[in-house]
């Protein structure tokens, strides 16, 4: 069968999303008892849009499916992140114009969460060839199925966090958090406080150059078999890849 893997691209949003505040609440007095975490959290999980296409080989259509050299068919999922927030500051209410340096606490997230899924097919496609591809999708959803579970955690591990602000005036202070503050730190928000103990699994992976460039940070199933394939992370002209079988040492 002709070899057609399975693509998929990750929107990689929620590290940094997560910080992009969207609502401040100011408290001239101490701020009121947080709500438990769990509380604080909120995911909405979309229902998974599939669409199907079908193409001519010969007479390609504009734009063109994403099909490489050697594929017959393919995949395409995306799996989006949308993340907002609400933060907390507390001034004094004598506190005089100006300049403000605070400390700003997370009170709570809402996570909404999508998977958008699209079969091509060629117009001349074998049954074979179609369940292959259904495959597929049926692999993006299982991953969905349990999208919330990855997702509440991470969303959780954020509530209550104090952030340091600064800016002209409180709410300018207040926003700070919320900006690429690379400018002053050289690093994006989510590039550091790295803790390797909450690592569940490490595995070195082969860099290697691509041909071509890819816009879209891109993760790929690659040189698949019965029992084994790689995992491939493409962005820009870069490529890693790590190996995997599966049911086996």
């Amino acid at each position: 069968m002709p070899r057609t893997p399975m693509r998929f691209a990750l929107q990689i949003a929620l590290l940094t999303v997560l910080l992009v505040g969207r609502e401040f609440v100011r408290a001239d007095a101490p701020a009121a008892t947080a709500p438990a975490s769990d509380e604080a959290v909120k995911v909405e999980k979309a229902e998974v849009v599939v669409e199907y296409k079908r193409f001519d080989p010969y007479h390609m259509p504009t734009p063109p499916p994403p099909i490489e050299k050697g594929e017959a068919a393919v995949t395409v999922y995306r799996f989006g992140v949308e993340v907002d927030s609400k933060y907390s500051y507390t001034q004094s209410a004598k506190a005089p114009p100006g300049p403000a340096k605070l400390d700003v606490t997370v009170e709570e997230i809402s996570v909404r969460l999508t998977l958008s899924v699209t079969v091509w097919l060629p117009d001349n496609a074998s049954k074979e060839l179609a369940a292959h591809e259904e495959g597929h999708r049926w692999i993006a959803e299982k991953f969905y199925a349990d999208a919330e579970q990855v997702v509440r955690p991470m969303a959780q591990r954020w509530v209550g966090k104090k952030l340091k602000g600064e800016g002209r005036d409180a709410k300018a202070a207040a926003r700070f958090v919320t900006d690429n503050d690379s400018q002053k730190t050289g690093e994006v928000y989510g590039a550091y406080g790295y803790t390797p103990d909450k690592d569940v699994v490490r595995a070195p992976m082969k860099m290697t150059t691509l041909p071509f460039s890819v816009d879209q940070l891109t993760w790929d199933f690659t040189d698949m078999s019965d029992t084994a394939g790689s995992m491939t992370i493409m962005w820009d002209k870069t490529a890693a890849s790590v190996p995997f079988r599966v049911g086996g040492s």
